[in-house]
């Protein structure tokens, strides 16, 4: 095989072979733009595009946060923390899930929207939770949250 492809190389005009080496060199860098280049280019661009919403959502919270009144305090919660933490969420449009874990703590499973959920852990919080630990991740529209919180 090597040695019909060096009787077709050397059977070639010196122009021919040059013809070759010049569309071969073409060809390798054309594969390695759209192999490899494009791709990564396209990459950067997403997540460019994935970091710049995160920014504006992260300054809608924070905005969102600054123009909620501080009207929940301690004595509101009353003797039953689960209840009150579960109908605070439902009226600030979240759905929540709570239940109580064997070292005195609550553990909260939300989702809804992300401004109603930051307000409302900043209304928890001002009623007298300690916010232990808080995961959350964006799924099928909505912002799911996991809130682990102490009750003093």
């Amino acid at each position: 095989m090597r040695a019909a492809l060096e009787q077709f190389w050397y059977g070639l005009s010196l122009r021919e072979q040059r013809l070759l080496l010049v569309a071969g060199g073409l060809l390798s860098v054309t594969m390695f733009y759209w192999g490899i280049m494009h791709p990564l280019l396209h990459q950067r661009e997403e997540a460019q595009r994935r970091l710049d919403h995160a920014r504006t959502q992260w300054r809608a919270v924070v905005e969102a946060l600054q123009q909620l009144p501080a009207s929940a305090n301690a004595s509101q919660v009353g003797q039953d923390p689960v209840r009150w933490l579960q109908n605070t969420a439902r009226g600030v449009g979240l759905r929540a899930s709570v239940t109580a874990q064997t070292d005195g703590s609550l553990k909260v499973v939300l989702s809804g929207d992300g401004t109603a959920l930051a307000g409302w852990l900043k209304r928890v919080q001002k009623a007298g939770f300690g916010l232990w630990s808080l995961s959350l991740r964006q799924k099928q529209g909505d912002l799911q949250g996991e809130v682990v919180l102490t009750w003093r």
